[in-house]
């Protein structure tokens, strides 16, 4: 069993691998299984994701404001988890940003995700009208069930060390049996 210390050396841990899982890839847009796009989760941040020449980049290609809100969140909470102020309030700081940062990857992933699939789908929907655009619009919806968007194993470590982190935070924070804490006796 681990003492308070031992957790939160955990959580760290966890938070650190959830960093460099950032530079994993994320997500990738193929078409009929041949990658087109890929992107990691630092990608998405530093807006640095790399088209083929035949895509139309799309609006705002700046960073996504979710990714780099998560990294800030993950190494703010990585640095207060060192400061000296004890292991209950070490454990706080790891757990609550370890939720915090998995709440923004997570919904902003989903919302990405979300997002490239309704335009996809509302470039199909625009096409249409006459005959001669019937063979078009068919055209388009083949080319629609072929581009795919995937979700990438670098995503879903990311988000198993955050809830490593946010565990290990709880842990930490865990009165030990038999044992007074420099906390306890500051307030007692």
């Amino acid at each position: 069993m681990f003492s308070n210390t031992g957790w939160l050396w955990a959580a760290r841990t966890a938070k650190v691998l959830a960093l460099l899982f950032f530079f994993l890839p994320w997500l990738v847009i193929s078409c009929n299984g041949q990658p087109l796009v890929e992107a990691s989760g630092y990608q998405l941040a530093s807006g640095t994701v790399e088209l083929p020449d035949v895509a139309v980049a799309p609006e705002g290609q700046d960073g996504a404001w979710w990714a780099v809100g998560a990294m800030v969140v993950i190494v703010l909470g990585i640095g207060l988890g060192f400061v000296p102020k004890g292991a209950r309030f070490a454990g706080r700081a790891m757990a609550a940003t370890s939720a915090v940062a998995l709440v923004l990857v997570a919904g902003g992933v989903t919302q990405t995700v979300g997002k490239m699939r309704g335009e996809m789908n509302e470039q199909l929907d625009k096409r249409g009208g006459d005959e001669a655009d019937q063979l078009e619009r068919q055209l388009a919806q083949m080319m629609g069930r072929a581009v795919q968007v995937e979700v990438r194993s670098g995503y879903w470590l990311t988000l198993v060390a955050l809830a490593a982190g946010i565990g290990g935070g709880v842990m930490a924070q865990r009165p030990v049996r038999g044992a007074v804490s420099r906390e306890d006796q500051t307030t007692g």
